[in-house]
């Protein structure tokens, strides 16, 4: 199950919740202000570094190199 970043517009709050289908985020609310109408954030996601057939670190998206090594 994926763990998704929301925000409220309302009062602010960002917030991960635990979702099962895309179905399950029509009905969350916001903890802080109980608000239904939060929105889905964009993350980076992280991905393991591999080198030499061994994974050596863990980076996000915006960390790897695509360069030629």
């Amino acid at each position: 199950m994926p763990i998704y970043e929301f925000h409220c517009p309302g009062c602010g709050h960002e917030f991960e919740e635990l979702v099962r289908t895309s179905d399950d985020t029509q009905s969350l609310v916001c903890p802080q202000c109980k608000r239904r109408d939060v929105k889905k954030k964009i993350s980076a996601f992280a991905a393991p570094v591999i080198s030499g057939g061994k994974v050596s670190t863990w980076a996000n998206s915006s960390s790897c190199n695509t360069g030629s090594t």
